[in-house]
């Protein structure tokens, strides 16, 4: 979970063993109370325990290795402007 400036990010885990790992990015707006579920990116494996931090200006945010099955040492970045990953 990353919040800036009343704004909540949350990107994958593994909420039930019947969903599995997940590598999808939800924000949450706490001046509406409206989720928004953002662009996901195939290049990133359902994972849990990933290190997911933002950037100071709030327009980046990044998602580091994690456990998909396996330990992964991957880094992937968002952009909040354009909704993408590269």
């Amino acid at each position: 979970m990353w919040e800036s400036n009343g704004e909540i990010y949350v990107f994958g885990g593994c909420p039930t063993a019947a969903t599995g790992r997940l590598n999808d990015l939800h924000h949450f707006n706490i001046a509406t109370s409206e989720w928004k579920k953002l662009a996901s990116s195939d290049a990133i494996d359902g994972r849990g325990g990933a290190g997911f931090q933002g950037s100071p200006d709030g327009e980046s945010l990044y998602v580091s290795s994690g456990y998909a099955g396996r330990q992964t040492n991957d880094v992937h970045k968002f952009s909040v402007k354009e909704n993408s990953w590269t």
